[in-house]
């Protein structure tokens, strides 16, 4: 508590060295306060950022003993990174991510906008917690980055035009074969019709004349014209007075005796004219 101001410092992350003989805590103090167990510390303002190691090795006298606290910062807020804000290193060197409002990172205008913050990566040597700035590195920005040159990709190789006669060498074929389908498909329906027209055996008629003739006698007709009809069958048609619309009959039928009576005749049916 300084002029009734309240500072508080708390612990934001935590990692143990790989052999297992530390333990290194970081965290945060803010209102421009120095961290008491830092002799070193020389708070700017804000909030400031501190790294403890903690000696865990099991049996000997410095178990659980602080080797060092240190304090850095710059006149503006800094922080930890809340999530893997602290790593330790095969070395054993205690590795903080953090961001800054300050000059942390870099050197910043007076025209910059404060609001935007800069990520920055700080190492604490063990047991010393010696530590240095990124802005401090005359190296940091004159170095060039390693393996930033783009790696070398072999162009593809271009494929040879093909040649202008094997082109039309190409479409000459398929046009050749066209024009055998096409031909094939025509001789194939020829030879059909051929076959249809000439060399399949005419159908018989399967009644001959005769036949017919007993199947007309049945009917009271007279002058019958039967001939062969053009679909293959027979066309029966009248001839003489039945043509003209006259059916003379007799009492002994239409087609004489050894046929059949007039009975059937309509106009004789129920006692009608008599011829």
């Amino acid at each position: 508590n300084d002029g009734g101001s309240v500072t508080t410092v708390r612990a934001i992350s935590c990692a143990v060295a790989h052999d297992g003989n530390n333990v290194f805590v970081a965290g945060e103090i803010d209102n421009g306060a120095a961290v008491a167990l830092d002799a070193t510390a020389k708070p700017a303002g804000g909030t400031d950022i501190w790294v403890a190691q903690i000696s865990s090795q099991t049996g000997s006298t410095t178990d659980g003993q602080v080797v060092y606290v240190r304090q850095m910062g710059s006149d503006k807020d800094d922080a930890v990174a809340a999530r893997g804000g602290l790593q330790v290193d095969q070395d054993g060197n205690a590795i903080v991510i953090g961001n800054t409002f300050g000059e942390v990172y870099r050197s910043r205008s007076a025209a910059e906008d404060g609001e935007i913050a800069n990520v920055f990566v700080a190492t604490f040597q063990l047991d010393t917690g010696e530590f240095m700035l990124p802005i401090d590195h005359e190296d940091f920005v004159t170095l060039p980055p390693k393996n930033t040159a783009p790696p070398t990709v072999a162009p593809a190789p271009t494929p040879a035009p093909q040649k202008q006669e094997e082109d039309d060498g190409d479409d000459g074929g398929w046009i050749f074969m066209m024009i055998l389908l096409v031909l094939g498909i025509v001789g194939v329906i020829a030879g059909i019709m051929y076959w249809n027209m000439y060399r399949l055996p005419k159908r018989e008629i399967p009644t001959d004349r005769t036949k017919v003739l007993e199947y007309l006698h049945d009917f009271d007709v007279e002058d019958i014209d039967l001939k062969h009809s053009a679909t293959g069958g027979w066309h029966c048609s009248y001839a003489g007075d039945l043509a003209q619309g006259v059916n003379r009959q007799t009492n002994e039928g239409v087609y004489g005796a050894g046929y059949r009576d007039n009975t059937n005749d309509p106009l004789n049916r129920g006692g009608g004219r008599k011829p």
